[in-house]
């Protein structure tokens, strides 16, 4: 197995000299998992991953914030992170899917979107931004769905490494998020997802696109600081406001 590398650890090493513990942690769950592990090195080496911090935001498991490229995680009053090694695991490889996939694919189709709709706003008449919003919503649907498989695989990862002998079974019922890829009463996968013999689940773009219907359609997705949104409202509100305020900006009105 690979040890961390000097980048990576060097962003454990800042976040340590004021959350010993949670530092700790995170490296603990970096050599639990090869896969992550790898993950994390890449992400450090690219000058993706920033930094680690500790969360000011309710409710959420873990978050990378693309602006500031730092992963932050909720931290109890004595520093300790608050969910268990392979919840944290999980969490870990989703939101460092999020990091790889912003700055290899996301942040260029956003970018592509708002041009586009500052050049449709700046048009004379009425405009369907219809077709603008379908394609950003299906970069976002990619995003999540691919940020989840690679948190499922991570978690697998995770627990063949920590027991070689770990059951089908044990997997599935070991995680929380295994509802997000079986069926709950009978443990067979969700319609459309196809497993490897070691049940990870391989970014195809059938894959994504089963795991995109599962996932970020959701009805149940609990987003928002209300914790009543869906990831189609979730997005839907920060695309719709820019097409408002391109809108805004160049006719005066909306």
């Amino acid at each position: 197995m690979a040890n961390i590398n000097t980048d990576l650890q060097s962003l454990l090493n800042d976040f340590g000299k004021n959350n010993s513990n949670a530092s700790k942690t995170f490296t603990d769950a970096l050599n639990a998992s090869p896969a992550l592990l790898g993950q994390y090195n890449t992400l450090a080496a690219c000058g993706y991953l920033k930094g680690f911090a500790k969360s000011t935001l309710s409710g959420v498991g873990g978050a990378f914030n693309p602006n500031s490229q730092v992963f932050s995680i909720p931290l109890d009053n004595n520093g300790n992170i608050t969910i268990g090694m392979a919840d944290l695991v999980f969490v870990m490889g989703h939101e460092g899917q999020h990091a790889e996939n912003y700055f290899t694919t996301r942040f260029a189709a956003e970018q592509l979107f708002g041009r586009e709709v500052n050049t449709l706003a700046s048009q004379p008449g009425n405009h369907d931004y219809t077709p603008l919003l379908h394609t950003i919503q299906q970069v976002n649907l990619t995003d999540e769905s691919m940020a989840h498989l690679s948190g499922w695989n991570a978690y697998v990862d995770y627990s063949r490494f920590k027991n070689p002998k770990i059951t089908r079974d044990e997997l599935i019922q070991n995680s929380k998020y295994s509802a997000s890829f079986f069926e709950n009463t009978t443990n067979t996968p969700k319609s459309g997802l196809i497993f490897n013999d070691n049940l990870s689940i391989t970014a195809t773009p059938a894959n994504i696109a089963a795991e995109g219907q599962i996932y970020f359609f959701n009805p149940n997705a609990g987003l928002g600081a209300n914790r009543d949104l869906t990831y189609p409202n979730w997005y839907g509100a920060y695309n719709v406001d820019l097409i408002c305020r391109a809108t805004n900006g160049n006719n005066g009105e909306f």
